[in-house]
């Protein structure tokens, strides 16, 4: 019986070996390069387009986000068939109390804006949106409690899988513990 615990545990070591390599040699895709401050171009051919991205209000849409903590910068980038002022604000700011980082840019085209945010306490990283329409929350980051955090699907298969294994092996165990050791064939 303790061979083949002893087996079991050795094999789960072995695929644990093999699978943190293939969790720490996975792709991340690179952060848009889009430079310091706001910088603007017209799309002269989409001017009747619907704006791609998520909707913040009726003409200006969201493109993407992304945050570099190394600098303690959000960058958002927008798209707008027409002129509009957008108004940004540290949504991170709000839970230190105090004042709070906010700018307001001109939205034509697309346009990308880099604002300086407040991380909390617990990884959250996010901003406000404001038009004359509506005033939108974007979470740029908010933290993973996932061990398999960034890691390929295939990883988390057998992670999950040597999980449940060593939990069947652990219960295992106790249960011949409490029981004296042995187990005790059943008379029939």
């Amino acid at each position: 019986m303790r061979l083949l615990v002893l087996s079991v545990v050795a094999a789960l070591v072995v695929l644990a070996g093999v699978a943190a390599p293939a969790a720490a040699a996975g792709p991340r895709p690179p952060a848009p390069d889009l430079g310091v401050g706001v910088a603007q171009s017209a799309q002269e051919n989409e001017t009747t387009a619907a704006p791609a991205g998520k909707q913040i209000d009726s003409t200006i849409s969201l493109v993407s986000s992304s945050y570099d903590p190394d600098s303690g910068t959000v960058t958002l980038v927008f798209d707008s068939p027409a002129s509009r002022r957008v108004t940004l604000s540290d949504a991170g700011g709000f839970l230190e109390g105090g004042e709070v980082n906010r700018r307001t840019i001109t939205v034509d085209g697309r346009t990308a804006a880099e604002f300086a945010v407040t991380e909390t306490d617990r990884g959250y990283v996010g901003v406000s949106i404001a038009t004359d329409q509506v005033l939108y929350a974007e979470i740029v980051r908010s933290p993973s409690i996932s061990p398999f955090r960034g890691s390929t699907g295939t990883v988390g298969w057998f992670g999950g899988a040597a999980i449940v294994i060593l939990s069947f092996v652990g219960a295992a165990l106790w249960k011949l513990h409490k029981e004296g050791g042995e187990p005790v064939e059943a008379d029939i």
